[in-house]
Order: structure tokens, then C-alpha cells, then sequence
């Protein structure tokens, strides 16, 4: 189960870490 746990905890985090970099190039989009 702990293993499962970690899994989840990385896939989230690679999808947050996706979300910010939209986020990031949509500001710079908007900036430029």
C-alpha cells in the first residue's frame, strides 16, 4: 500500500508541475 501511496504522490506531482508550466507560458503569452 505504501508503494501505491508514493506512485500517486509522484503522478500528482508531475501533473502539478505540468499545470504550473501552462500557467507560467500562458502569463508569458499574456505579457508579450
Amino acid at each position: 500500500m505504501e508503494d501505491h501511496f508514493l506512485v500517486k504522490e509522484k503522478i500528482l506531482s508531475a501533473e502539478e508541475m505540468t499545470v504550473i508550466i501552462s500557467n507560467h507560458e500562458l502569463l508569458n503569452t499574456l505579457a508579450s
